[in-house]
């Protein structure tokens, strides 16, 4: 099925990413959000901004996964280094004192949040990516050919959260183009167009990040 594509913004982002079976989806859409608004592909590091936002959670955990809102908050007030200073882990060490960020992640790059998005086309046709998080179910996990429509036996699975970085229509409905962090073998090589009809009763957030940054 073709896509008449109005906005597209996948030039602006690097490669898709895996999260693997860690909860950092959040970690990863504000870390790819940011790479963004900094300009040009240079990973930053996933691992870094995720401490940090786990250390600003009240009995926050590793395992457990965190908040937009306190991701945002190590964002603006811890900051996160490029990829190279503290690479992504695939498993956390079995001696969680020993995860931490080390020398090597400096200097560190922050960024405050823009408000809240009253309206996701507009954004997106004003340039600017939108970090969405949303409560996905078993049909936007398998999305076949990278197309995510309503489905009415559908199951819900858990909040996750991603990038929109664009916008069009198929038949003649609205669908956002979003960025996921499950590898390229999800959706259309990481990216999937999603019924517009099937995100907006799902959202939670949306946030995008301000212009500006510190180091």
């Amino acid at each position: 099925m073709s896509v008449i594509v109005s906005c597209d913004l996948r030039s602006s982002f690097g490669d898709i990413r895996n999260q693997g079976a860690r909860p950092t989806c959040v970690a990863f859409a504000v870390s790819d959000a940011h790479a963004a608004a900094r300009g040009g592909h240079e990973i930053l590091s996933v691992e870094h901004l995720y401490f940090h936002a786990v250390q600003r959670t009240s009995g926050g955990h590793p395992k457990d996964g965190v908040s937009l809102t306190k991701t945002l908050e190590a964002l603006r007030l811890d900051g996160q280094s490029a990829e190279s200073g503290w690479p992504y882990l695939d498993v956390l060490p079995a001696d969680l004192a020993t995860w931490i960020p080390p020398k090597t992640a400096a200097p560190v790059f922050k960024r405050e949040a823009a408000a809240r998005v009253a309206s996701l086309l507009a954004a997106l046709d004003a340039g600017q990516p939108v970090i969405v998080t949303f409560m996905v179910s078993t049909a936007f996990c398998m999305a076949p050919a990278g197309i995510v429509h309503p489905v009415r036996s559908d199951t819900d699975v858990d909040w996750h959260a991603v990038i929109a970085v664009g916008h069009g229509r198929i038949g003649g409905r609205p669908f956002v183009l979003v960025r996921n962090s499950w590898g390229q073998s999800w959706g259309d090589g990481g990216y999937g167009w999603v019924d517009l009809e099937y995100l907006s009763p799902r959202v939670r957030d949306l946030i995008m990040l301000a212009s500006g940054s510190t180091v």
